[in-house]
């Protein structure tokens, strides 16, 4: 079974992390959250993690940019 699309529900201080697996796996990926100033916060973590792993060769380049 392949998954194409996934959904985070929260923006707790795993959210982030989660989304950034599930983007790096392939998964079109959503963030939801009760404020859409979390989401965004959520968001830009995620893509920060996703830089950080581009910038050690450890994700392909441009990942943090699909996402």
């Amino acid at each position: 079974m392949d998954i194409t699309h996934a959904v985070v529900i929260g923006t707790g201080s795993m959210a982030p992390g989660i989304a950034a697996t599930l983007a790096l796996a392939g998964a079109s990926t959503t963030i939801v959250s009760r404020s859409g100033e979390r989401a965004v916060r959520a968001v830009s973590a995620a893509r920060a993690l996703l830089r950080q792993l581009e910038e050690n060769e450890l994700a392909p380049g441009q990942a943090a940019a699909r996402w």
